[in-house]
């Protein structure tokens, strides 16, 4: 089983149209060459906007991927409250505007717009945790998605980019049922934030670091060791990076947004072995220097 995840694309047709055409060469190319399913993990659009989500997804259905064996995708803090405000007045407006039960509206949103690559369930209120399980060894490949965007709050998340995990989304996959039906599967969770928080050299940059945590990872790091994950894939700092925590390995996809033609490449072997590498499309019009120097940036 090949596995392709890439994340933080930041589409927003407005700004940036030919992000569209290069997010389709990505696309194309990785299934051109035998990839068996594509993970997203978040930040599909840069700005929250409806219609941008709507192109992302006719880009999958052209291609002809939009389908729930080949293609896996959950929000970022972008999908949900678009740019970051930095601005006092408008940081209160925005926390004021997305505050309950707007959050969760453009959640809905986001998750009727990807439903068919998400959970299948109709009835849902909250859509989050899912689990798909697609062809792997043994029992097969559970991929476990949560929702890690916290909703605005003018102490907690001012700026909408902080993370947290439900203690219910937690709960649900800790359930002696669901983890019984986990058993016999190579388990991959997915979440938009990840466990660590990279430490920048910038002293601008380190300041600005605690808005992009995880506020409870280590509860979300005690539930991916009970499920025995395998491992677990994430976004939002946009900088490409493997680790290992309690025999956990954790990759950071990067960002589409800075290296458009680098993805993570994952071979999940019949023994349960795997093989984890980055891989960079070199050809046709490869990433220029400038482009490649965006990657290793954090934001």
């Amino acid at each position: 089983m090949k596995l392709a995840h890439i994340t933080d694309l930041h589409i927003n047709s407005a700004d940036n149209p030919e992000r569209l055409e290069q997010l389709e060469f990505l696309v194309k190319n990785i299934f051109d060459d035998g990839y068996d399913h594509l993970i997203v993990t978040g930040d599909l659009v840069d700005v929250a906007n409806e219609d941008d989500m709507r192109l992302i997804r006719q880009l999958f259905e052209r291609l002809g991927v939009f389908d729930w064996q080949k293609l896996t995708v959950i929000p970022g803090n972008h999908d949900i409250f678009g740019k970051y405000e930095l601005n006092a007045e408008r940081v209160f407006v925005n926390a004021m505007n997305a505050a309950g039960n707007k959050s969760i509206e453009k959640l809905r949103v986001f998750s009727e717009i990807f439903r068919d690559v998400m959970t299948p369930n109709d009835q849902a209120h909250y859509y989050f945790p899912f689990i798909k399980v697609i062809d792997g060894p043994g029992g097969g490949i559970a991929i476990i998605a949560f929702n890690s965007v916290l909703e605005l709050s003018l102490t907690e998340n001012p700026i909408g980019s902080r993370g947290y995990i439900r203690r219910e989304e937690l709960n649900a996959v800790e359930n002696p049922l669901v983890m019984d039906f986990l058993k016999d599967k190579f388990v991959i969770t997915i979440s938009h934030h990840g466990y660590r928080v990279f430490e920048p050299e910038n002293p601008a940059e380190q300041a600005f670091v605690w808005s992009m945590e995880l506020i409870n990872n280590q509860e979300y790091l005690q539930t991916m060791k009970r499920i025995n994950t395998r491992i677990a894939l994430h976004g939002h700092f946009h900088r490409a990076d493997s680790y290992h925590v309690d025999g956990i390995h954790i990759v950071n996809g990067g960002a589409f947004k800075r290296a458009r033609r680098t993805f993570n490449s994952i071979f999940i072997n019949d023994d349960g072995s795997y093989e984890q590498q980055f891989f960079k499309y070199q050809n046709a019009g490869a990433a220029s220097q400038e482009e490649q120097n965006e990657a290793t940036k954090l934001f």
